[in-house]
């Protein structure tokens, strides 16, 4: 049965392999899409970010999940961070995104770096940390970023890999099209119509801080106007420029609301996404 053009049949050894770990998590095979298998259940013992208790594959039956293996110091991993965001405002609670952070170097896979990291992207959606690349070795990924795509009965979309061979999952950055044309043909399929769970996570807790917390949330550039006695902040992290007094700190005027946006105009009007350099020219 063809579901999108890029399904390949997995190979014996993996239906094997996979078939049973999903007969051990007590999914049957009359569950499965004819030609593929059940995602394999997560490691236990790893730090999850955003989320009260580490999730469950058997948990997540209803959803459509998309795995995004990233590290926070992969330029690519970053760059698709708004089409996921995209992705998840489209689709709401019928997508879950989790974010398998499988560090690069020593000091991104700790915890609190992490947890640093999603709060500064505004992340909403689960993180795991798996800097042993537990998660990484059972899904065969060797690159970042990488997604893996899981229907809602909890089978894995197998595509095809770089070499034409089948593959779990899909790496690079990937457009808005490919994410959303898997997603919709998940919620089309007849055979997912009576498992749909639009039901927010009950585990769900976003860490990042409210909007205007602070005064600064990682602060990207600063700027003196010495003649004018002013200091101007790229607040990034609030998306928005502060203005102060030089001399005594006090702030003489903010422009953007906090929220991010990318809109021209009068300051009253501006907004900014994760503003960085500055110039000054005259009063501009």
């Amino acid at each position: 049965m063809k579901r999108l053009s890029l399904i390949l049949l997995l190979t014996l050894a993996s239906l094997l392999a996979l078939g049973g770990l999903a007969q051990a998590q007590g999914r049957t095979a009359k569950q499965l899409f004819e030609g593929e298998t059940l995602a394999p259940e997560f490691p236990t013992g790893l730090d999850w970010i955003n989320i009260d208790n580490p999730l469950s594959m058997t948990g997540l039956v209803g959803k459509i999940v998309i795995f995004d293996f990233w590290t926070y110091g992969c330029i690519n991993c970053l760059h698709v961070m708004p089409t996921l965001k995209a992705l998840e405002e489209k689709y709401g609670d019928l997508l879950v995104v989790i974010g398998v952070h499988s560090a690069k170097v020593e000091n991104e896979g700790q915890s609190e770096n992490l947890r640093q990291i999603v709060q500064r992207y505004e992340l909403e959606h689960p993180v795991v940390n798996d800097n042993d690349f537990r998660i990484w070795r059972n899904w065969g990924v060797n690159a970042w970023p990488s997604f893996a795509f899981i229907d809602p009965l909890g089978n894995v979309l197998v595509v095809s890999d770089r070499s034409g061979n089948p593959a779990a999952t899909a790496s690079g950055e990937l457009p808005f099209a490919v994410f959303d044309r898997v997603v919709g043909d998940f919620l089309r399929h007849p055979s997912t119509q009576d498992i749909l769970n639009d039901e927010p996570l009950s585990a769900y807790r976003y860490e990042g801080e409210d909007v205007l917390a602070r005064s600064l949330r990682y602060p990207g550039k600063v700027l003196a106007d010495v003649a004018g006695e002013r200091l101007f902040i790229a607040d990034s992290g609030h998306h928005r420029i502060i203005i102060a007094d030089l001399f005594t700190r006090e702030v003489l005027q903010v422009i953007g609301s906090g929220a991010a946006g990318l809109v021209d105009g009068a300051l009253a009007d501006a907004a900014f996404h994760g503003p960085q350099g500055l110039a000054l020219r005259d009063e501009t």
